[in-house]
């Protein structure tokens, strides 16, 4: 995993990423989430852009199965979504939880800055 200093849009991250023959990290599982957040210590650097993107209208993203995989298309089998999230906006980051010590999926517009976690 790589984790750039500097925050940037949603399109920006995607593109540092593969610049880095990666891709912005998305998670298969909550235990996969949960190590790569210790491992990183990720809740210091929240939010992060991570690898969800809704693929319909705005107005139907609060529609969580409207989420896919950013880098594959593919529907999620795994959601971590903080309470009252998804909304309508297109993007999504990591950040930190009301529970202490966690961290949740929100939608966030994509074009404001957060940092990226990159996956290779």
């Amino acid at each position: 995993y790589l984790l750039p200093d500097a925050p940037m849009p949603a399109v920006t991250a995607s593109e540092v990423c593969q610049t880095t023959s990666g891709s912005v990290a998305m998670f298969p599982s909550q235990a996969d989430q949960d190590t790569v957040v210790t491992a990183l210590s990720l809740a210091a650097a929240a939010p992060v852009w991570i690898g969800v993107t809704c693929t319909s209208a705005a107005t139907q993203c609060q529609n969580a199965t409207n989420w896919v995989d950013a880098s594959s298309g593919a529907q999620l089998a795994y959601l971590d979504w903080a309470a009252g999230f998804p909304k309508k906006v297109k993007c999504a980051v990591l950040a930190v939880g009301a529970t202490a010590g966690t961290m949740d999926w929100e939608s966030e517009q994509c074009t404001n800055a957060a940092r990226v976690l990159c996956k290779r």
